[in-house]
């Protein structure tokens, strides 16, 4: 019988039959927690659901926040875990989540350990579990993070749907949840590994014109004119990690200005809040 506490919150795309789920399930048991699928599909190519515990809502919206707004509208558990349909969990990641809030009632978000498919972190995590700085809550990814719905609502926080994959600006919406979350309540850190991700993201492609359009647009909303600085010191760190050449910097300097008086742009049309 699953949790009614805890419930795993999936996006994906263009699915018409849930056996996904069985992977991403394989190390545990998927009758232990409820299950939350929105799938952003056409009206010919719809997913539908027959295990109890496993819900779908059928979105003809694109953009990953506007299905990540969808599942926590509609979400009927205490706490939500955060997921992409290519994500494999651990045999017992739902109980280090229980646990984690029953010693961190008032905490909205608690992020945990990601892992790529080589066996290696992500990342790299603080060396113990402990409070989050704004510092580190900017480095958070979704797939680490469970949140604390009954903490959450009582703040109107949502993913901005400006921001995320199929979006305008194809990044940067999970920094800037957390992070808008981490101004209003508690948040902590867990040194436990809950979940694997294949190594390749799209994060890891720095020096593509849609990551660095997106990064320059986030910039500007964290630090508005300083943000050409850090475009010029972003586009540095790319060229130093050899993910573009020196013949394409200008080029790739006038995608970031683009991206900048795009996101300048939103907000003269009142399409964007800047805070």
């Amino acid at each position: 019988m699953s949790d009614e506490n805890l419930e795993v919150l999936i996006s994906t795309m263009n699915r018409n039959s849930i056996n996904f789920i069985y992977k991403m399930f394989e190390k545990t048991e998927l009758s232990k927690f409820n299950v939350l699928i929105i799938n952003q599909t056409t009206k010919d190519n719809k997913l539908s659901s027959k295990l109890p515990n496993v819900r779908v809502i059928n979105s003809f919206e694109k953009g990953l926040s506007k299905s990540r707004n969808l599942a926590l509208k509609n979400a009927k558990s205490k706490y939500v875990v955060i997921a992409d349909d290519d994500l494999v969990y651990e045999k017992e990641f739902y109980k280090s989540i229980l646990e984690a809030f029953k010693q961190n009632k008032d905490a909205a978000i608690i992020s945990f350990e990601a892992y790529d498919d080589n066996g290696l972190p992500m990342r790299k995590y603080p060396n113990q579990s402990q409070l989050h700085s704004f510092e580190t809550i900017s480095k958070v990814s979704s797939r680490e993070i469970v949140i604390n719905l009954e903490v959450l609502n009582k703040n109107d926080i949502k993913f901005n749907e400006n921001f995320g994959l199929g979006s305008l600006f194809e990044t940067g919406e999970e920094q800037l949840f957390a992070e808008e979350v981490f101004k209003h309540e508690k948040c902590v850190f867990k040194k436990i590994k809950i979940v694997e991700h294949p190594y390749f993201t799209s994060g890891r492609e720095s020096g593509s014109d849609r990551l660095i359009y997106a990064r320059s647009a986030l910039f500007y909303k964290r630090h508005g004119f300083y943000s050409y600085i850090k475009l010029l010191h972003y586009l540095f760190l790319v060229f130093k990690s050899k993910e573009i050449s020196t013949n394409q910097i200008f080029y790739k300097l006038k995608i970031g200005l683009k991206g900048i008086a795009k996101y300048k742009e939103l907000l003269r049309k009142g399409l964007e809040k800047n805070k």
